[in-house]
């Protein structure tokens, strides 16, 4: 008895499945605070190239942040998205699916797909389906982007000091911490916004330099209603604790009769 697919074939990035097994889809992604910019690439797949063609499938990226509620899916005949939203909308994790999808119901000939699993010589596609389907993107907070944390055995105990870093073409700074403190990185929420402090303090350092972090670091502030480096009277540690704060912990407190 021959294997026969349970659903409608989907060309997957991840290899989770393989109903088209000579093409290839791949994907790139970049996410910043306010925006995103995604490359697709499709390969060895005349028909799914020809759907697009037909405006019978359109490339999509759906667009979510679970703890704001933000939801969007943006759709066009391109491969190549630059996509743009309100940084105040995103509150914490963002994530991000490409891919290609079906614009309607249609039928798709099986000559490309996996023999012995696709034995009948077309499939319904039902509208909504994803042809292509990319990885899940999910961005970095606003202080991951602009923060690394390392080891430095140098400084005394309870130190840190905080250098920036342009190598890469955009500004990050690394907050160097003393053995103590590096050990307690992962869960002290007290060292991890210190470091942001250190680092809000030398954004000054840096009015001059073109670097994309710093226009999604003003962005952010802009919209919280805090000052920017730009004016005189910006305060480091309300930048820093606008951008990701402290954990505050309820204090009950009972008078004893």
């Amino acid at each position: 008895m021959p294997v026969t697919a349970e659903a409608p074939p989907v060309l997957s990035e991840e290899g989770l499945r393989m109903d088209w097994p000579d093409a290839r889809y791949t994907t790139t992604a970049k996410i910043w605070s306010s925006g995103a910019s995604i490359t697709n690439t499709l390969e060895g797949s005349a028909i799914l190239e020809q759907l697009v063609q037909d405006n019978l499938a359109k490339w999509v990226v759906e667009v979510r942040c679970p703890k704001s509620l933000y939801c969007r899916i943006y759709e066009q005949a391109e491969r190549d998205f630059n996509l743009s939203w309100n940084a105040a909308d995103i509150d914490g994790r963002l994530f991000l699916i490409p891919g290609l999808v079906a614009t309607g119901e249609l039928t798709l000939p099986t000559t490309e797909l996996l023999p012995g699993i696709w034995e009948a010589s077309t499939v319904t596609i039902p509208q909504g389906w994803w042809l292509a389907k990319g990885q899940t993107y999910a961005n970095e907070s606003l202080s991951q982007s602009l923060l690394t944390f390392k080891p430095d055995e140098s400084l005394p105990i309870g130190c840190m000091r905080v250098d920036p870093e342009t190598g890469s073409g955009d500004l990050r700074f690394v907050v160097n911490l003393a053995a103590d403190l590096y050990a307690r990185i992962r869960t002290s929420r007290d060292v991890q916004v210190a470091g942001l402090i250190g680092a809000c303090a030398r954004l000054p350092e840096f009015t001059e330099g073109d670097y994309p972090i710093l226009s999604e670091v003003e962005t952010w502030l802009d919209s919280q209603g805090v000052l920017t480096w730009k004016d005189e009277n910006y305060d480091p540690a309300r930048a820093a604790t606008a951008i990701e704060k402290f954990t505050v912990l309820a204090v009950e407190e009972e008078n004893d009769d």
